[in-house]
């Protein structure tokens, strides 16, 4: 295959509102995709991605990671994913070392498309010293994933912390849309 038909560009925009009402921009992040195999010929889908980020908030750093995701399809509609997830500092809020995340995914597609799953999120800190498992952010939780007739897809779903250092539940609400 072409090395043009393994790679995917994509833009991403975050915000949040302030207390004013007012919309800040936090940051915007730039990601290149490099489909590294295919699960056609091998199996599985592994990937890397590229990042870069430009942090507008007055708090985050700029960085650049790269990622390394996974993709396991098994029985009939059934699917694992996991990805390793890398991001070093640069600019004046840096900080040092690179920060190692993972996430883990068990997927279970529904007869009318949309999918549940139990996903887990993990921040062990940055390099060289990860610290305790209580200091670092550990989270669990289901999730449910569909689509609009629109073509507009959602994700709704809840994580639980199970360290210490990690929040006690964040809910989550995503929309996405295709170009």
């Amino acid at each position: 295959r072409p090395l043009k038909e393994n790679l995917r560009w994509r833009g991403v925009v975050q915000g949040s509102d302030t207390v004013n009402g007012d919309f800040d921009l936090d940051f915007f992040q730039a990601e290149l995709q490099w489909q590294i195999r295919n699960s056609s010929t091998h199996g599985w889908d592994s990937a890397l991605r590229f990042d870069a980020r430009i942090s507008e908030d007055d708090v985050n750093a700029n960085q650049i990671g790269v990622n390394w995701s996974n993709q396991f399809n098994f029985a009939e509609r059934w699917q694992a994913r996991a990805i390793l997830l890398t991001a070093k500092d640069l600019g004046d809020r840096k900080l040092s070392g690179v920060l190692i995340r993972t996430w883990t995914q068990l997927r279970y597609r529904l007869l009318n498309g949309s999918t549940v799953a139990l996903e887990m999120f993990n921040s062990y800190g940055r390099t060289p010293s990860f610290g305790s498992y209580e200091r670092q952010k550990h989270n669990i939780g289901p999730l449910y994933s569909g689509q609009f007739s629109n073509g507009l897809r959602y994700n709704v779903g809840m994580l639980f912390g199970v360290s210490h250092a990690s929040t006690e539940i964040d809910f989550r609400f995503f929309l996405n849309k295709s170009f």
